[in-house]
């Protein structure tokens, strides 16, 4: 099998730390990898198959040399990097908001659009970790029935703010203060109705991220998307409650049996055994999960269910290597 440049930046955060693991957990065909963050993680080593590799500055990054660039960065260094490394031959694959909007750059889940990703084209962008779970869910539905318009719900875990979410949930559960709080009100014991800043239309901008993602990635740009987002005190994994409404008729038990066979995704729908999807359960998994699926009493057309994926692999770095590996199984590289 041939084997890859890799190189990774961002790669001390937790999405970076992430997508490490997932290299190993999937066996990435990795060549070389290379590890790149900012100045501060300079010499810092990080273990791999057995090997530590020196953490380097992004600025010392050569991307003539990478086969792929993951970035796991802010928007800000990615804006400034990603292009680069996309021009320097390889393919950029970027984890963060930086070109979602852009109009020639595709956002990609493998399970649902991999048909997007060309030889020509080197950079493209991996979806929000709460848009991810709930597209590669609708999407089987949507093109069996004719997605109508969706009411979301969320319950993302702190990690989707990175280290500083964790250590603040974590000193919060201890009776301490967190030194550098990255939420407005106290996160353990509570639920915080927004995630980002407020637009003037009262929507936070993880609210916008979804409606805007879910309709280019679906394919999708009149379909209507109310979306509330909510930060709640679980570690790691995001949950949704989500009402969809269809084209056509539908009802629970053939919505089942169409999302059991579906590509990533694990059907976990017995309510009389509560076997349902859990943040517990679903830590570590690549996959979505889907259940507590019901028909809506008096709403033709309708359905609700329960989605539960891990942000961290699935909503991040797993679509990202994900993403990788469609373009070697392709032959695009």
């Amino acid at each position: 099998m041939k084997e890859y440049n890799l190189f990774v930046a961002g790669a001390t955060g937790l999405v970076g730390q992430t997508i490490i693991k997932v290299i190993e957990d999937r066996n990435f065909p990795v060549k070389n990898l290379s590890l790149f963050a900012s100045e501060r993680s300079r010499e810092k080593k990080i273990l791999f198959r057995g090997n530590e590799i020196e953490v380097k500055p992004v600025e010392e990054a050569d991307f003539t040399k990478a086969d792929f660039t993951l970035f796991a960065t802010d928007s800000d260094i990615s804006r400034k990097y990603a292009p680069l490394a996309a021009a320097g031959g390889g393919y950029a694959i970027d984890n963060s908001s930086a070109f979602r909007k852009e109009k020639d750059v595709d956002i990609i889940i493998p399970e649902i659009n991999s048909v997007l990703l060309t030889k020509d084209k080197k950079l493209y962008a991996n979806p929000n970790c709460s848009t991810a779970q709930l597209a590669v869910v609708l999407n089987p539905l949507h093109k069996k029935y004719g997605l109508r318009r969706v009411a979301v719900s969320t319950y993302q875990a702190v990690s989707g703010s990175g280290i500083k979410g964790v250590a603040q949930l974590n000193a919060e559960l201890m009776g301490r203060k967190a030194n550098d709080p990255v939420y407005p009100h106290p996160i353990s014991g509570n639920c915080i109705p927004h995630i980002g800043a407020f637009d003037g239309d009262g929507y936070c901008e993880e609210e916008n991220k979804m409606v805007f993602e879910l309709r280019k990635i679906l394919g999708l740009p009149g379909l209507p998307v109310a979306a509330t987002t909510v930060r709640v005190p679980v570690a790691e994994c995001h949950s949704e409650s989500v009402l969809a409404e269809f084209e056509t008729p539908i009802n629970a038990q053939d919505a089942a049996q169409e999302l059991s066979g579906s590509p990533g995704i694990i059907l976990q729908n017995d309510e009389a055994n509560n076997i349902y999807p859990l943040a517990l359960n679903s830590k570590g998994r690549d996959e979505v999960f889907a259940g507590r699926i019901r028909n809506v009493e008096g709403w033709d057309n309708a359905l609700q269910l329960w989605i539960v994926a891990d942000n961290l692999r699935k909503g991040a770095a797993a679509n990202a290597v994900q993403i990788a590996e469609k373009i070697i199984e392709m032959d695009l590289i």
